[in-house]
């Protein structure tokens, strides 16, 4: 009992300590009416699946799990970031129709890819992590995780619904998107050294 207790201690700690900044992330989607809340849920779960599932082809294949090939997934919010500026600096000069809305389909990647590229980081973590378990205690682990997923939205979500922090990001989160995701993207860029392969 004592070591089921430890594991799932270690998950909880390393899961929270690995996605910290997800709850800002999350935060900024749910408030964003372009992203609908099950779209943004479907796509965290869908990018930490993703991540673990690197990890854990990283632990069976080696060269899989290499930080700095995930880390070039940091073009992608910056890709996204400077299209949403894009956009915003379009609205602020032209009183058009109002922008289609994005099919749901299409937010779940985005936010799924914006997941992995921000979690980089967490696949050197879980592949030393995994390589020191066995499978069952692995399995416990991907449970754990998943778990704290649904309570990582739930978190975010609610935080949202708090009258201040919602006035602040209704009005300026579409704002702070934008900018959020290019620092994001460059600092999983830096972060995981994945410019020292071109260099």
């Amino acid at each position: 009992m004592d070591g089921f207790i430890g594991h799932v201690g270690l998950a909880l700690a390393t899961f929270a300590v690995t996605n910290v900044d997800d709850l800002v992330l999350l935060s900024l989607f749910f408030s964003n009416p372009r992203f609908p809340a099950r779209s943004v849920v479907a796509g965290q779960f869908l990018g930490v699946a993703v991540l673990v599932g690197v990890s854990l082809l990283g632990l069976l294949l080696g060269q899989w799990g290499n930080p700095q090939m995930i880390g070039w997934l940091g073009l992608i919010p910056i890709g996204l970031g400077l299209r949403a500026a894009w956009r915003l600096h379009a609205a602020s000069e032209t009183e058009g129709p109002a922008p289609k809305e994005v099919k749901p389909g299409s937010t779940v990647l985005q936010v799924a890819a914006i997941t992995v590229a921000n979690g980089a980081d967490n696949v050197s973590i879980y592949i030393p992590l995994f390589a020191t378990l066995p499978a069952v205690a692995v399995g416990l682990y991907c449970g754990v995780f998943a778990v704290m997923v649904g309570a990582w939205c739930l978190v975010s979500f609610y935080l949202v619904q708090y009258p201040a922090l919602n006035r602040v990001l209704i009005h300026y989160g579409h704002i702070i998107l934008p900018f959020f995701l290019i620092a994001l993207g460059g600092w999983i860029l830096f972060e995981t050294q994945a410019y020292t392969l071109v260099l």
